[in-house]
């Protein structure tokens, strides 16, 4: 991607803002910094990419940021990941108010699904099984004949798959009313999210302006009509959806970078919330929550707990100072020493706790 860019832009690319999934863990986010460090990056910051997309947003003028008070939704829906982000509007500023999704939701559960209704389709008409035995190796051009259809039924009502290889010939014509009924659950499951994100920051689908959307799946014209059904208007995607991120990204690292000058920098100021409870293990399947999710960043967190058994020695823990969170969302942990009353300061530090926590 460095080289990409750099063959783009025809020069050497030094810093960079990377945008990851919302509700990626601790570990998630540090090996994305690593893998920028490894890329010969400067990573400026780690940035959600819901949060990326209303940057782009505000920044292009697409959304009125003079009334204050104003409450924004942003619906990701990429290739393997849901974030449902709720934003308000303050002076020109993005408060990050809410963070839901679903780390294992996305474009490719659609996929799979789909290929599992065509492959049983082609079973039953012609009794091959082209998930099975010797087939198997046809799977790689069977999810991309299965993406390319998908793609076709985000603006068509029909598309054909033609498959032959290995003497399998695969012809279909698949209707997006069929696409919409193998995949009607997960796109009440998509739905369930935005519910929850509400409750979370106690609104209503009425307190809610605008929806903007992120993220190629969310071209599926189901998932148009149900963002419409529920909210009573159409969601907003004049920025294309598969750059909105990546445009929002680079919004922030004019902001950020030294190169540009104080006077062009863009600024679209966001205060953003820890997606995740952090907190430390006491013992084996017990913690302490230290910063509860969807607390306002940067954050900071203290507690004093006890060591599960007497005259341990020390608590196990990450470098850095005990809870500390920063901007980018990273969490680090400590411990101290076990005095004569046999107490610490630390623990391991779980930053990978479920959504619930």
């Amino acid at each position: 991607m460095k080289s990409i860019a750099e063959k783009l832009a025809n020069d050497v690319i030094a810093d960079a803002v990377i945008t990851v999934p919302a509700h990626f863990s601790d570990s998630r986010r540090e090996a994305t910094m690593e893998a920028g460090r490894q890329a010969g990056l400067n990573v400026l910051q780690l940035m959600n990419e819901p949060t990326a997309a209303a940057v782009a947003y505000v920044y292009e003028k697409k959304i009125n940021t003079e009334s204050a008070g104003k409450n924004i939704m942003v619906f990701d829906l990429g290739g393997n990941t849901l974030d449902v982000l709720i934003i308000t509007l303050d002076s020109g500023s993005l408060l990050v108010r809410k963070v839901k999704g679903d780390s294992d939701l996305g474009g490719v559960d659609f996929d799979s699904n789909l290929i599992r209704y065509v492959a049983e389709k082609h079973r039953l008409k012609t009794g091959c099984n082209v998930l099975g035995g010797e087939n198997e190796k046809m799977f790689p051009r069977l999810r991309e004949a299965i993406v390319t259809a998908k793609h076709t039924l985000s603006t068509q009502d029909e598309a054909d798959i033609e498959l032959y290889i290995n003497d399998v010939d695969l012809n279909q014509s698949i209707l997006r009313s069929e696409f919409e009924r193998v995949n009607e659950e997960l796109f009440q499951k998509c739905m369930f999210r935005v519910e929850i994100a509400l409750r979370g920051a106690k609104m209503t689908s009425q307190d809610i302006s605008e929806v903007i959307l992120a993220g190629g799946s969310t071209r599926i014209k189901r998932v148009h009509e149900l963002l419409q059904q529920f909210f009573g208007r159409a969601p907003l995607s004049v920025v294309h959806p598969d750059e909105v991120v990546a445009h929002g990204a680079a919004v922030q690292a004019a902001f950020l970078s030294k190169l540009v000058i104080e006077k062009h920098k863009p600024k679209v100021p966001v205060c953003n919330v820890n997606p995740k409870s952090i907190g430390v293990m006491r013992s084996l399947g017990e913690m302490s929550v230290l910063i509860p999710k969807n607390s306002p960043l940067p954050a900071k967190g203290e507690l004093e707990v006890e060591c599960a058994y007497d005259y341990a020695g020390g608590c196990a823990g990450w470098g850095g100072p005990l809870g500390s969170v920063g901007s980018g969302g990273g969490a680090w942990g400590g411990c101290g020493q076990c005095g004569e009353r046999r107490r610490c300061l630390g623990g391991e530090l779980w930053a990978n706790t479920p959504d619930e926590t």
